[in-house]
């Protein structure tokens, strides 16, 4: 045979199966699910309260566990992570924020939990966390032991016409 067909064949061998590679990978990743979680405070006649927003955009399907609303410590005990648990959303607000649910890829669960009188709890204003940006919310799936985290943003008003 050859010697430069034989070259030729050597590496376009390695090329396609590098390129079979990476598309076996990015579409793994893709398969993956992908949560991504919207949490405002909400404002409407029937009372105020924060709303969940959470978006399965992977692949796979996956299950929603629990939802926490926390505040990081202050000093260097917050910025390594420690954190008090203000409310479990899931267990308090089971008419509201319905959990555990299964979200299959493409799906939207929505659920609130209402500001109501009984708050403050264990000496949380929770306004006034909301107010100086400290109230977190922590979303715990089944398909990885990472908790999904992020702030709770107050209402965004949009007007259009």
């Amino acid at each position: 045979m050859d010697p430069a067909l034989t070259s030729f064949l050597a590496v376009w061998g390695a090329v396609v199966s590098t390129g079979v590679l990476l598309w076996n990978m990015w579409t793994w990743h893709q398969n993956k699910p992908q949560i991504v979680a919207k949490v405002e405070t909400y404002e409407n006649p029937f009372g105020d309260g924060i709303a969940f927003e959470i978006r399965n955009r992977g692949g796979r399907a996956t299950t929603v566990e629990e939802i926490m609303l926390v505040e990081y410590d202050t000093g260097i005990w917050g910025v390594l992570g420690k954190y008090s648990c203000y409310e479990n959303v899931s267990a308090r607000y089971r008419e509201t924020a319905k959990l555990p649910v299964v979200l299959q890829p493409g799906e939207v669960w929505t659920g609130s939990a209402p500001f109501s009188e009984k708050r403050p709890i264990h000496g949380f204003d929770l306004a006034k966390l909301i107010q100086d940006r400290r109230l977190f919310f922590k979303i715990r799936c089944a398909h990885t032991d990472r908790l999904l985290s992020g702030k709770v943003k107050k209402e965004s008003i949009e007007w259009r016409l």
